[in-house]
């Protein structure tokens, strides 16, 4: 939603101009205070990285044959988890923590077309901390609802069973 009000089909075709870039500064830099977030890099079509918080990496070329950019290609959100062991971002510098990078294709109309085109991928490199405690919480949760519903159920049948054997 940011790009698709914002920025423009030539931005990511011309994205060496210093509108382009300004234009992609001004739509994705809200994205740049998200709690966690690491690296930010927007990709073109043809896989170039045409914006990023990191501005040395605008104009590197990653190969297409990686899937998750060919799922985006189709229009797929994808993620990937740990993207720092990746041969291709060795040269980075991305913190030494888990990473997940998560890859959202981007629609803008273009002048003279009928609708929208996925034109670009947004990928945001995120600390996995959120994550990794959110799951720790809800497999300690799960660890005790087992607990106090095997508890229950384990005094339930105690009480049947001492019930029907007093009973006899």
């Amino acid at each position: 939603a940011l790009a698709h009000d914002s920025l423009r089909a030539a931005d990511f075709e011309q994205f060496a101009k210093p509108e382009s870039q300004l234009h992609f500064e001004r739509s994705l830099s809200a994205l740049t205070s998200v709690t966690g977030v690491v690296r930010i890099k927007v990709y073109n079509a043809s896989n170039t990285i045409v914006w990023s918080d990191a501005p040395e990496l605008v104009g590197r070329n990653l190969p297409k044959s990686e899937k998750h950019l060919a799922e985006v290609w189709a229009g797929v959100a994808s993620s990937v988890f740990n993207p720092a062991e990746r041969p291709s971002h060795a040269d980075e510098r991305l913190p030494g923590m888990a990473l997940i990078e998560f890859y959202v294709p981007v629609a803008v109309k273009k002048v003279g077309t009928s609708g929208d085109a996925v034109l670009g991928a947004v990928a945001i490199y995120r600390l996995a901390d959120d994550l990794t405690r959110t799951l720790r919480r809800g497999m300690l949760l799960v660890w005790l609802a087992t607990a106090v519903g095997g508890a229950l159920l384990f005094l339930a049948l105690f009480r049947l069973f001492n019930a029907v054997y007093r009973r006899q």
